[in-house]
């Protein structure tokens, strides 16, 4: 056995572990689908010069002739703004979220390879003091995925990849804030907290019809986590505590991306997004066990969709710069729009650089931001502006072996 591959596998077991602990975040845009890094290489915006293209794509790592790995944390720092009309401004509480990512790879010979990828695809989430909409009371809200996915990719010819993937979820679903009859808060305090499981799955498609340019499309499954969780129910010094179940279906996803090799040293990229909310159910249902009753808070989320536009560019043999925009759709309508679930559409801008250590290692670091805002009709109430400003730091390390 090589050396290097003996150590990589504690090192990978390990990294697991601690997404397990931080796999948490809110979003920004597109409902559950939220903003990444766009400057480093884990996305095709950007693409890589001397590496693999649209490694995303669960055939992708058919283009590897050696072992190869990346650990990734984003530190993602989201800040929401709520204005009434006529009203005072509110701001969400200033938070940060460590958000870890690995992705592995080994070749199989010619014809293939095998991977496994730890992300947190789905986010959504926010945190407010004294939440104005919420009677004054302290919000705070959590529904976010975990996603382990051991691949195998297939080499069909030197043009046509395929490959599929086997999706395990943990979910996770925090809920702190008042009773909701409907629309209408009531000042009951509710704290409910809950994890799930789930299945799903993906299968993608490369094509390199020459040097210069690689297609990929890839569709990732529905999940459908189920979960278990408890509730306290507070009014002043009485409290209830009761468990319930729950299920949740994460959306299904298409992607698209395309890079094209301009130069040896210089890449564009780009990707499309489609977030399939058909089979998310309109109502998300807590069944309560021993009160024998329901509560159901009302989604109606609809489609979403994102771009990202980049370039690579290898500035010497030891360093590469790359720069990228974006753009998110709002997946969640006006009429569910509350400072629990806050959304808009919006503009991403990103800027990376990679710093080659070695032959084996490379350090890729970037900076994003993104932000929108959205003006919600509330009749009789007048119109109320949702503004959202997210920064996005990113530090990884790929590793070759």
């Amino acid at each position: 056995m090589h050396p290097a591959r003996g150590i990589a596998v504690p090192g990978l077991l390990l990294a697991l572990a601690v997404v397990l602990l931080l796999g948490q975040t809110p979003a920004w845009g597109g409902a559950l689908g939220r903003i990444q890094a766009i400057g480093t290489r884990d996305i095709s915006a950007g693409a890589d010069p001397d590496g693999f293209q649209i490694p995303s794509n669960c055939a992708a790592k058919t283009q590897l002739d050696h072992t190869w790995a990346e650990a990734t944390v984003e530190v993602v720092q989201p800040r929401f703004e709520y204005q009434p009309s006529g009203g005072a401004r509110a701001r969400s509480s200033l938070t940060v979220h460590p958000m870890p990512y690995l992705q592995y790879a080994e070749p199989l010979g010619d014809w293939g390879a095998f991977g496994i990828d730890l992300k947190v695809p789905f986010g959504l989430g926010s945190e407010f003091k004294n939440n104005p909409q919420q009677l004054g009371y302290d919000t705070a809200t959590l529904l976010a995925l975990t996603r382990l996915s051991p691949s195998l990719a297939l080499r069909l010819s030197e043009q046509w990849s395929v490959g599929v993937a086997l999706n395990a979820g943990l979910a996770q679903f925090r809920y702190k804030a008042p009773l909701a009859l409907g629309s209408v808060c009531v000042p009951v305090y509710t704290d409910n907290q809950a994890d799930g499981f789930g299945f799903g799955g993906a299968a993608g498609i490369l094509w390199k019809p020459d040097a210069l340019w690689t297609l990929g499309v890839n569709w990732t499954s529905a999940l459908k986590a189920r979960f278990d969780g408890e509730s306290k129910i507070l009014q002043g010094p009485v409290q209830i505590r009761d468990d319930f179940g729950m299920s949740f279906v994460f959306p299904s996803r298409f992607d698209f991306g395309v890079t094209r090799r301009l130069s040896d040293r210089l890449v564009l990229g780009a990707d499309y997004h489609f977030w399939n909310y058909s089979k998310t159910p309109n109502e998300l249902t807590l069944q309560f066990k021993k009160l024998s009753m329901s509560k159901s808070e009302l989604l109606a989320w609809k489609d979403g969709y994102g771009a990202r536009l980049g370039v690579a560019w290898k500035a010497s043999d030891a360093w590469t710069l790359r720069a990228a925009v974006g753009y998110l759709s709002q997946s969640i309508p006006d009429k569910t729009m509350t400072t629990l679930t806050p959304d808009t559409p919006g503009v991403g801008m990103g800027v990376g650089v990679s710093r080659k250590i070695g032959d084996s290692l490379t350090i890729d670091a970037s900076l994003t931001r993104g932000g929108g805002s959205n003006r919600v009709d509330r009749g009789i109430l007048g119109r109320v502006k949702y503004t959202a400003e997210v920064y996005t730091f990113a530090l990884s390390g790929n590793f070759s072996f």
